[in-house]
């Protein structure tokens, strides 16, 4: 039996468009060129037991943008909240800010596959 839906969370969907402020497609190439990129942070929070490492939403950095602006409010969850769990907040806490601080994980080069596979970035969605 699975959980009730009640305790599900709820993963709404983002298009592209939406990311980036309803940049078209061939402006989203173009951003990418110029080096735009598309990060995600992770963050930890942990209590006694219990652990749950997440990333953030899909950000959209500009070309020139500083990632770690970005990164801070994750990065100060993880610190504040991240260790109290153990084992695995212990762990995975200071991976997590060294991967923050280091300008999170890159998602740019799944952006320009879903980019050549739909040409609508109103089509193109992701899960947050």
């Amino acid at each position: 039996m699975g959980m009730p839906s009640y305790f599900r969370p709820k993963a709404k969907l983002t298009s592209l468009s939406e990311i980036t402020g309803g940049m078209s497609p061939d402006e989203v190439r173009a951003a990418i060129s110029e080096g735009a990129r598309f990060l995600a942070f992770e963050y930890v929070i942990s209590a006694i037991l219990i652990s749950s490492r997440r990333y953030s939403k899909l950000i959209y950095l500009k070309p020139g943008g500083n990632p770690l602006s970005k990164a801070l409010p994750y990065t100060a969850l993880t610190a504040l909240v991240g260790w109290w769990g153990v084992p695995h907040g212990i762990i995975n806490t200071p991976s997590v800010i060294y991967r923050n601080l280091k300008g999170g994980k890159d998602f740019t080069s799944q952006i320009l596959a879903s980019l050549q596979q739909n040409s609508d970035s109103n089509k193109i969605v992701f899960r947050s």
